[in-house]
């Protein structure tokens, strides 16, 4: 029982650590770039492998689900108005999230007692060496307790509240307790897939407050926080060296080879768009493109379209841009045609697309992207009339520039984190698949299906462009390819 003693004491760092970093502010950097990194390392590289071992590819669509539905309560928060009736729901809402979360956690730590105690690898999905008194599978689970521990009560808290945290800590410490003793029969008797799901949507949960606005002001210690990503990308790098999950089809790119070859595929084209980025942002005022606000609603489309291929914007700025654009009374095509466009127009993408998908399939999504934009600024013109008229005159992007060095940097910070969130997740689906796994799906259904499936990829149109040429790589069609690239950036 010596690791199970340990990997409860693992839960106790965060408490312990927690009130010596809201003193310390260098450290809190260092450790939130740590937790960040390694949490959802181990959520995308073990959590969500292990769901999907257990309860096959329908645990990814409920992982998504863990994502997407906490920004869906976000925003009914924000429009529904405080009534009695908001309120009862409020209150049941936040009873059921809990209860998932509390579970999703028990499960993974009853996972978590069984390697513990077990060094025969008794069917929980993991293969490892045996004879050792502290196996490596039972060292692996004791060093990623500590990032989870961290996690719950320094980032966790503040999200959730105390009461939460201290919970979701009793789950993880019961849960660790019941694995240990009566795990095995748990698993004998009960629905391994109903745990696996369980399981995944609350690792899509964490992933959501993990991603949400950091605990601390990490920004004021670069320097930090770079270091706590390097020890965290170093710790993700050892464990899934000594306890790896992932399966590997026949014939098929182990995880690490698919990372090596796509980032080295990807490199030069991802360096040139940082450089190219930077000196768009700092010659920014020069390149500045007129918005048509009268003419044609087509014309004022095109515009748009036009004045968003130069604009060294991500998805993360776009939106902000696209509201001052209305107050200076932009017309309404050329405003929504420039929020479409940005995103599916940016220029990592474009010339990562080059790079793994060829000229014809990034020439395909560059035009599909004019067109969606494009009808997407038509529709909403003639639905929408705002109650402000739009200008009778040609208007700009007023965008100031910026030192280059700095231009630089927010180019790296907006665009390299996604897409190397992208590499991680080609090279994870590369070995899971056989090269016609996905030829199988019914072609009338084929693009509607993946342009759902990109909806979760809404973040950076750059990281989606790796996971886009494994999909083509493993019997996906060009078009619904380009239907995954489209939807995801444009949602």
């Amino acid at each position: 029982m010596f690791p199970v003693v340990l990997g409860l004491l693992a839960l106790l760092v965060g408490p312990i650590v927690g009130p010596i970093m809201h003193a310390q502010p260098k450290l809190a950097s260092l450790v939130d770039g740590f937790v960040v990194v390694t949490v959802c390392g181990l959520v995308i590289l073990h959590v969500l492998p292990q769901s999907v071992a257990f309860a096959g590819p329908v645990a990814l669509v409920v992982a998504a689900l863990g994502v997407l539905a906490p920004v869906l309560l976000h925003r009914f928060d924000a429009t529904s108005p405080p009534t009695p009736t908001r309120r009862t729901l409020n209150s049941s809402r936040y009873l059921l999230t809990t209860g998932i979360f509390l579970a999703g956690a028990f499960i993974h730590a009853l996972l978590d007692g069984v390697a513990l105690v077990d060094s025969h690898g008794h069917d929980h999905g993991h293969e490892h060496d045996d004879g050792e008194p502290l196996s490596m599978l039972a060292l692996a689970v004791l060093l990623h307790r500590i990032p989870y521990g961290l996690a719950i009560w320094i980032v966790g808290r503040e999200r959730m509240g105390t009461g939460r945290a201290v919970a979701v800590l009793g789950a993880l410490a019961a849960g660790t307790i019941v694995g240990a003793v009566v795990g095995d029969r748990v698993f004998a008797v009960a629905s391994v897939e109903l745990f696996a799901l369980v399981q995944a949507f609350a690792a899509g949960a964490v992933l959501h407050v993990l991603l949400d606005a950091p605990a601390f002001d990490v920004g004021r210690y670069p320097r930090s926080s770079l270091g706590g990503v390097a020890v965290g990308v170093l710790v993700l790098a050892w464990l899934t060296q000594s306890h790896p999950v992932v399966a590997v089809v026949d014939n098929e790119l182990h995880f690490g080879r698919t990372l090596f070859t796509l980032a080295a595929e990807s490199a030069p084209a991802l360096l040139l768009s940082l450089l190219i980025l930077a000196l768009l942002g700092h010659n920014a005022q020069r390149l500045r493109l007129p918005f048509f606000g009268d003419g044609p609603r087509l014309l004022q489309a095109l515009s748009g379209v036009v004045a968003g291929v130069p604009a060294p914007l991500c998805t993360c700025t776009v939106a902000p841009t696209f509201e001052r654009l209305l107050r200076r009374r932009v017309g309404i095509a050329a405003a929504i045609a420039f929020l479409v466009s940005v995103p599916e127009l940016a220029l990592p993408s474009s010339l990562l697309s080059l790079e793994l998908l060829g000229p014809s399939l990034t020439v395909a999504r560059l035009f599909g992207a004019v067109v969606v934009a494009v009808v997407a600024g038509l529709i909403v013109s003639w639905v929408w009339q705002p109650t402000t008229p739009s200008g009778t005159s040609t208007g700009s992007l007023d965008e100031a520039s910026r030192p280059l060095l700095t231009s630089l940097l927010s180019a790296v910070d907006h665009i390299v984190p996604w897409v190397l969130l992208g590499l991680v997740l080609a090279a994870f689906c590369e070995p899971l698949l056989s090269t016609t796994a996905l030829a199988q799906l019914p072609r009338a259904i084929e693009v509607p299906v993946y342009g759902l499936l990109g909806v979760p990829f809404y973040i950076c149109a750059s990281g989606s462009t790796p996971l886009a040429a494994v999909l083509l790589h493993k019997g996906a069609s060009a078009g619904a390819v380009i239907a995954f690239l489209l939807s995801g950036p444009a949602t």
